[in-house]
C-alpha cells in the first residue's frame, strides 16, 4: 500500500473540516423574524379553527324518527341477540338501506319505507356460512324487487386473521384498494366477531380492544362506521357474551329480542342519546330462495314488517326488567323447557316468522314438563294460573317466546 503524502493529508483534513462546520452551523433566529403559520406542524388548532375545520354534523346513517339516530356515523358498535332473532336478517337491511339510500323498513302495500337512511358504500365481513349468506342476499333480492348488481355494497374476504397485527393491516390494505376504486366505505360490519376471531376467545380483553382497533381505523380514515355481530352470554341479562371492553368501546349497542308477538330491536347503549329505548318491532318472512335435488325447498329469513315503537314504553330513568336476577323457579322453568324441546321440539311453522334453526314445542309440553320436575304443584289453589305467571314472566324478559301455541327458548 502506498503512503498518503503529508500535503494530500493535510488537504483532505482541511475539507473536512469545512463540509463539518457548514452542516452543524446553526442560525439563530428572532422570534419575531418568524412568520407565523397557519398550518403548525403540531396539528394543534385553537377550538374555533379546530371546530371550523369539522363542518357541520353529518346525518345518521339511519335515523330513529323520534328519537336520533338508530347508526350514526364515525361509530363502532354491536348487533347482539339470542339465536333466532334474526340478527343476520335485521343486519343485512341496514346495509340495504345505506346501499340503496332508501331507507330501512319495508311497509308492506306502500312504496315507503319507516326510517330515513344515508346512502354510501357498504362492505361485509362474512365470517359464518357463507351459503346461507347467499341464500339470505337472494331472499332479499326476491322479496323487495332488487338487482343485487345494481347496489353499492362489496363482501370482503374472510380469510384474513383479525386478531394479528398483519392480518388487520392487510383487511385494511384491501379496504384502501377498494375505497381507491370504488369510493369510500360509510358501514362495514363483519358477521359474526365470534366467529371472525377462529379459536380465540373474545372474553381476552386485549383481544376484543383488537377489533376496536380496526374499526376505529375506518374511523379515522373514512368516517365509518362499524357494526360486529355477536351473541348474549349464557346470562343474557349481561349483555353481549365475552370481555366488557365489548360494551365498554361501544358507541352503540343494538339488541334483537322475541316478544309475545314476534320480534323486537332495542337499543341498550348510545353515545349521544337515550339508552335502553325500544327501537321497533318487527316480523320475518321466509321466501323460497332454491329446491334441493330432492326437490325440497330451502328458505331464508327476511325482514318482514317494521312498526315503531312508542317511546312511552321504554323511559330513560327506569332500569329494563330484563336487569334483574333470575328467581330459582325461573331457572328451572327455563331448564323444563330445554328438556321439552329435546324431546317433542319441532321446526316451527313458515307462517309463524321464526328462524329455520328454531326449535318449537306445544305450550302444554312445556307445563307438563314443570309438572313432572315438581316446578308447578299439581295440588296448588290455580296450577295453571302459576304456570302462566311463570311464562309470561320469562317471555317479559325476552328469554322465551310463544305464538299460535307453541313456545320457544330464545337463549343460545
Amino acid at each position: 500500500m502506498t503512503a498518503m503524502s503529508p500535503d494530500l493529508s493535510a488537504a483532505i483534513s482541511t475539507e473536512i473540516a469545512a463540509m463539518m462546520r457548514e452542516r452543524l452551523s446553526v442560525t439563530v433566529l428572532h422570534p419575531d423574524d418568524v412568520a407565523p403559520s397557519t398550518t403548525d406542524s403540531t396539528g394543534i388548532l385553537q377550538i374555533g379553527e379546530w371546530i371550523a375545520s369539522l363542518g357541520a354534523s353529518p346525518d345518521p346513517l339511519i335515523e330513529d324518527g323520534q328519537n336520533g339516530e338508530i347508526i350514526g356515523r364515525a361509530q363502532c358498535g354491536l348487533l347482539y341477540g339470542p339465536s333466532g332473532t334474526a340478527k343476520t336478517a335485521i343486519l343485512n337491511e341496514m346495509l340495504l338501506a345505506v346501499a340503496s339510500g332508501r331507507g330501512f323498513g319495508h311497509r308492506p302495500l306502500v312504496d315507503a319505507t319507516v326510517f330515513k337512511s344515508g346512502k354510501g358504500r357498504v362492505l361485509i365481513g362474512v365470517y359464518e356460512d357463507p351459503m346461507d349468506y347467499s341464500r339470505r342476499m337472494r331472499g332479499i333480492a326476491a322479496t323487495r324487487g332488487i338487482d343485487l348488481s345494481t347496489l353499492d355494497w362489496a363482501v370482503v374476504p374472510s380469510d384474513l386473521d383479525v386478531t394479528t397485527d398483519r392480518g388487520r393491516e392487510d383487511l385494511l390494505r384491501r379496504i384502501r384498494a377498494d375505497a381507491a376504486a370504488h369510493g369510500p366505505p360509510c358501514l362495514f360490519a363483519i358477521d359474526t366477531a365470534p366467529a371472525a376471531v377462529g379459536g380465540a376467545s373474545l372474553n381476552d380483553d386485549d383481544l376484543a380492544g383488537l377489533l376496536f382497533k380496526l374499526g376505529h381505523a375506518l374511523v379515522r380514515e373514512y368516517a365509518c362506521t362499524t357494526v360486529f355481530v355477536c351473541h348474549p352470554g349464557k346470562d343474557q341479562t349481561r349483555g353481549p357474551a365475552g370481555s366488557y371492553r365489548l360494551t365498554g368501546n361501544s358507541d352503540f349497542i343494538l339488541n334483537t329480542m322475541a316478544t309475545k308477538t314476534g320480534f323486537r330491536l332495542t337499543k341498550r347503549k348510545d353515545r349521544g342519546g337515550q339508552s335502553d329505548r325500544a327501537l321497533f318491532d318487527y316480523t320475518l318472512i321466509f321466501p323460497e330462495v332454491e329446491r334441493t335435488a330432492s326437490g325440497r325447498p330451502r328458505t331464508a329469513a327476511v325482514l318482514g314488517e317494521v312498526i315503531p315503537c312508542e317511546r312511552e314504553s321504554a323511559p330513560q330513568h327506569t332500569e329494563p326488567t330484563t336487569r334483574r336476577k333470575l328467581s330459582d323457579r325461573q331457572k328451572n322453568a327455563l331448564a323444563a323447557l330445554e328438556e321439552a324441546l329435546a324431546t317433542d321440539g319441532a321446526r316451527p311453522d313458515t307462517t309463524l316468522g321464526l328462524s329455520g334453526d328454531v326449535r318449537v314445542v306445544p305450550v302444554e309440553a312445556w307445563r307438563q314438563e314443570m309438572m313432572v320436575r315438581g316446578i308447578i304443584d299439581p295440588e296448588s289453589q290455580n296450577p295453571r294460573m302459576d304456570f302462566k305467571r311463570l311464562k309470561d314472566g320469562l317471555i317479559a324478559r325476552s328469554l322465551v317466546g310463544e305464538r299460535a301455541g307453541v313456545v320457544w327458548s330464545c337463549q343460545l
